[in-house]
């Protein structure tokens, strides 16, 4: 992946570490979201929101020139993402919903209840269906890695999470044939799913509260990962998929926030204790699952559990990543960024981190010198051989979870 000397270089604050600034316009800019690939196949385009004056649209960035072109102009009304980016007005993409095929080098976005695909080099788009008008799309979407199948969440016409609602679906839609099938249906709003290779998909949240839910492209329904496992404390908030397992946080139970790998086809885990001080957290997505790394954010676990986090501006987050695990013994984590002010409300300003193919950046949304989302690459090229976990440790009991609470080193 070669970058342009036209981005603006920087030191990330506390550490020094070399940071990128990709974007300086709009109100703000963030990648499409943490959990799936934004970066093309070659590694030379970016695809990102741009947000303006209440309209969000599609954008491809050149890494290798800088040059910077639009993929959408598109204006439909109520493009919103609520709860989560609740915005009366906003015009545009459906927000949060956008999916990069990388397999295909194309673009999937929602235009009102149409799905469009743009070829990623052409810009050329053209539209594969469309979603009755008492439906509409209502979460974050994905594409299995060998790029045959759109996975995405429809529900009735003003469904919203924590609402009753009935007949949510999560739907396959096959790029060859054009057929669509549904995985499953739940009565209530569901708001993410990624895949799990190419047959499956992990789904959150189950009906009326969090975790994860575990369905194939069978359609023989759903199942609830690592809820009914021995000795499993706390809910799961967040969850990555990786290739050797579920990344994920949790949080609610005495001893506090706890982070762990989860082997779906064998319900094996292993768990450790993140440090005390953490609050909202997001497990940042290393798509092979080996590095380990969070994105901590200043607000703390009472707001999470009451919900007040929805809507909120967040001022300061910080970044760290898991140096050491002694199993049993304890855990190191040292920080990867310090405190670095972003202010925008929902989810923009969330630093949302996923590291890159290639292991020498982790791209991240982060304030530019206005405090706007914009977004960063982050230089970790001297991290790219740490492995602390190790598979083994996964178990069916979950003896090994609960290790001593982490020591941040500075």
């Amino acid at each position: 992946m070669k970058i342009s000397h036209r981005f603006k270089r920087l030191l990330a604050p506390g550490t020094g570490r070399q940071a990128i600034q990709l974007t300086e316009e709009g109100e703000a800019s963030y990648p499409l979201y943490y959990f799936i690939p934004s970066l093309s196949k070659d590694g030379r385009h970016l695809v990102y929101h741009r947000y303006e004056a209440g309209v969000v649209q599609l954008w491809r960035l050149d890494l290798e020139t800088g040059e910077r072109q639009p993929i959408t102009q598109v204006q439909s009304p109520s493009a919103d993402w609520r709860p989560w980016q609740a915005e009366t007005g906003l015009r545009g993409v459906m927000d949060f919903r956008s999916v990069l095929n990388v397999a295909r080098n194309e673009v999937l976005y929602f235009n009102g209840n149409r799905l469009f695909v743009s070829d990623l080099q052409s810009l050329k788009s053209d539209c594969l269906f469309e979603l009755p008008p008492d439906r509409e799309p209502i979460g974050q979407n994905a594409v299995s890695p060998d790029g045959e199948w759109f996975f995405f969440i429809d529900a009735p016409v003003g469904s919203e999470y924590n609402k009753p609602c009935q007949g949510a679906k999560v739907v396959g839609y096959h790029f060859s044939s054009g057929d669509q099938r549904i995985l499953f249906e739940v009565d209530s709003p569901i708001h993410h799913v990624m895949p799990f290779g190419n047959e499956h998909v992990v789904v959150n949240h189950p009906p009326g509260k969090l975790g994860m839910m575990w369905a194939s492209l069978e359609g023989e329904g759903y199942s609830l990962l690592r809820e009914n496992d021995p000795d499993a404390k706390g809910v799961v908030v967040h969850q990555l998929a990786t290739r050797r397992g579920l990344a994920y946080e949790t949080f609610y139970h005495p001893a506090g926030a706890v982070t762990g790998l989860y082997d779906p086809f064998t319900r094996k885990r292993m768990e450790f204790c993140l440090p005390e001080y953490f609050g909202y957290t997001h497990t940042g997505w290393d798509p092979e699952g080996r590095f380990w790394f969070w994105e901590q954010c200043n607000v703390s676990r009472d707001q999470m559990k009451t919900g007040k986090t929805t809507g909120s501006h967040f001022e300061g987050h910080t970044m760290v990543y898991l140096d050491e695990l002694v199993p049993g013994e304890h855990a190191v984590f040292k920080p990867l960024i310090g405190d670095w002010p972003v202010s925008a409300s929902g989810q923009r300003p969330h630093f949302h981190p996923q590291l890159l193919p290639g292991n020498k950046w982790i791209l991240f949304t982060a304030g530019d010198s206005q405090r706007r989302p914009q977004i960063f690459l982050l230089d970790v090229s001297d991290l790219r051989t740490l492995d602390p976990l190790d598979r083994n440790l996964l178990t069916a009991d979950g003896k090994n979870d609960f290790y001593t609470p982490g020591v941040l080193q500075v």
